[in-house]
């Protein structure tokens, strides 16, 4: 029996690419580009919450909603805003403007969201809604304008 060390067992591999580094750059450039992106949104959604929870509306309608002997009856005490807030501020020339906006409750008996509606005339907010919805679906508690 002769054994013929000049051929390789099996198939021959095959043969090896140039690699470029192409797909390890696009890849890398995605990522960036996802990561400015996602900045983007974390920066513009923190400072619309910050802008909104530092106007004057806010902090009013939050004030009555806390002080409320029907809310402190429904939530407890303290009564306290959670952090996702939805709506919008606008605000006209001159002292002018509008808010229509939710806010999440919290307080150590359970959970509402307070509905704010108000106009902004000669510099003095006006609420035409003010509102406190449970979210065990209860009675609504209207606080008087």
């Amino acid at each position: 029996m002769t054994i013929d060390y000049g051929h390789p067992l099996g198939p021959a591999p095959p043969p090896q690419r140039d690699q470029t580094g192409c797909g390890t750059i696009v890849a890398v450039g995605c990522a960036v580009v996802l990561a400015i992106v996602i900045l983007t949104i974390a920066v513009v959604t923190t400072f619309s919450f910050r802008l909104a929870k530092s106007s004057e509306v806010y902090r009013q309608a939050l004030q009555r909603a806390a002080n409320d002997p029907q809310v402190i009856a429904l939530l407890g005490s303290p009564v306290e805003a959670r952090w996702w807030v939805s709506g919008g501020l606008q605000f006209s020339r001159g002292e002018g403007g509008r808010a229509h906006f939710t806010i999440p409750l919290e307080g150590p008996k359970g959970r509402a969201r307070l509905h704010v509606r108000a106009v902004r005339e000669q510099a003095k907010w006006r609420f035409t809604m003010l509102e406190v919805r449970p979210e065990n679906g209860g009675a609504r508690i209207e606080l008087s304008p």
